[in-house]
This record gives C-alpha cells, sequence and structure tokens, in this order.
C-alpha cells in the first residue's frame, strides 16, 4: 500500500450533459449552469464539447451534487439529461470519502466484490489521511462487470 498526494475528487464535480441540439447557443448554456437559481450551479472549471454531449466540470464537486439533486433541467424548452461523467480511464479506480479507520481487508473484499476481480489484480495506494484511495487495476475494468453488481464508482 502506497500513498499518494491528496486532491479533490474532481470525478465527482464533472457531470455529463445530453440533449443538446445544433442550435443550442452554448455560451447561454454555460450562463445557465452556472446560475445557482435556475440549475443549482456555479462556477464552472471547464467545458468540454463532444459529439453527443458535453463535459462539465465545476471548480467544487458540491456544486456538481446540487445540479444533479436538481433533478430535471430545462434550458430553451429542450430537456437535458445531467448524470455523472462516464470513466475516463477504466484500469483506475478513485475512492472518495472512505472512512480513515476501514481496515485495508475490508477494503479489498469491498472491491474483490463489486469488480469480481481477485485482490492479486489490484494495487490500492491511499492518501496520506486515508480519505481516499487510488486502485490501479492490471487490466481495465467492464462497464458491465462492474455497474451490475452495483457498485457505485468513481474511475479517474
Amino acid at each position: 500500500m502506497d500513498t499518494v498526494e491528496q486532491e479533490p475528487c474532481s470525478a465527482d464535480a464533472t457531470l455529463e450533459v445530453h440533449g443538446i441540439t445544433d442550435e443550442t447557443q452554448l455560451e447561454f448554456l454555460s450562463l445557465y449552469f452556472e446560475n445557482k437559481r435556475r440549475s443549482g450551479g456555479g462556477t464552472i472549471k471547464s467545458i468540454e464539447y463532444r459529439r453527443d454531449y458535453t463535459l462539465l466540470t465545476f471548480e467544487n464537486p458540491a456544486v456538481a451534487e446540487n445540479v444533479l439533486a436538481n433533478g430535471r433541467h430545462k434550458f430553451n424548452n429542450i430537456e437535458l439529461i445531467v448524470r455523472r461523467a462516464r470513466p475516463q480511464d477504466p484500469g483506475k479506480l478513485l475512492l472518495c470519502g472512505l472512512n480513515p479507520k476501514t481496515a485495508y481487508q475490508t477494503l479489498e473484499l469491498y472491491l474483490e466484490l463489486i469488480t469480481g476481480l481477485d485482490s492479486n489484480t489490484m494495487t490500492v495506494h491511499y492518501t496520506p489521511d486515508r480519505s481516499q484511495a487510488l486502485i490501479h487495476f492490471k487490466e481495465a475494468l467492464s462497464k458491465e462487470g462492474t455497474y451490475k453488481r452495483g457498485g457505485f464508482l468513481y474511475l479517474v
């Protein structure tokens, strides 16, 4: 077990926005998601426009939670679908909000359960305060294998 420098869980701060059309004025879309009253949003750290959706990364992960908790988002008479961003690296898993007193063996058992993999296929790196752990897998995780088991995971 190694330790890693603690960084904010930026995976928690990134959301996917679906339902945007070619007619959508992207500048106004960013204003919508920066408006706390309308969307529950706040300051946006970055916006990445993709073909089928837009990735929004907020400066504060709590803001992303507020946007998700806000439920339905309607912009220019379009119903937007907002959800957590998909994993960027299927070979790494970032667990945030861990109880620092959680035993390594307990975490290992949990990881085996949700991934279906043996513990010798992964390496755990804790932050100094043990509230986060970055897990490196020898092989990429499959979305089906992990998500079907009901695990709530943020991959980095």
